[in-house]
């Protein structure tokens, strides 16, 4: 969809979890071909956040047409 996925798994190194099975999974899913960026080490977190359309990824916001949309839904609840 044109968007960066960014995945920052829980790890028991960081005592955010009993096991690392999440970042077992990310590895899996990168290894598998989908284009995401995994951050295994919390400290690589901001690098990947501040890279500038390196992949020649335009930014677009989907805001503006999730507000119309949910205010549809809601509308249609009244």
């Amino acid at each position: 969809m044109g968007k960066r996925t960014i995945v920052v798994p829980r790890q028991k190194k960081y005592d955010e979890h009993v096991n690392d099975h999440q970042l077992f999974f990310a590895n899996e899913v990168k290894n598998k071909g989908y284009n995401i960026v995994l951050i295994d080490d919390i400290d690589d977190l901001e690098k990947v956040l501040s890279k500038t359309d390196s992949d020649n990824i335009a930014f677009k916001s989907n805001n503006d047409k999730f507000i119309l949309e949910f205010k549809k839904q809601i509308r249609s609840l009244m």
